[in-house]
């Protein structure tokens, strides 16, 4: 979720980046974060950082860790 707000990131379903695919997009101001570490780079949360999840990869599909 992002951090100015706590609303969720994704623009459309399964959708979070830019046009460009190089960064993560806040769907409703347009926040840009690095992919690498959620730092964000612009937008009202500048200087702010995603919330980290532990995820792991089965089989291709990503799962969230409790």
């Amino acid at each position: 979720s992002c951090p100015h707000l706590g609303i969720e990131l994704n623009w459309q379903e399964n959708q979070f980046l830019d046009y460009d695919d190089s960064l993560i997009q806040c769907s409703t101001h347009g926040a840009l974060f690095i992919i690498e570490n959620g730092h964000c780079v612009a937008g009202p949360c500048m200087g702010k950082e995603l919330e980290a999840v532990p995820f792991q990869i089965d089989n291709g599909m990503i799962t969230l860790c409790d």
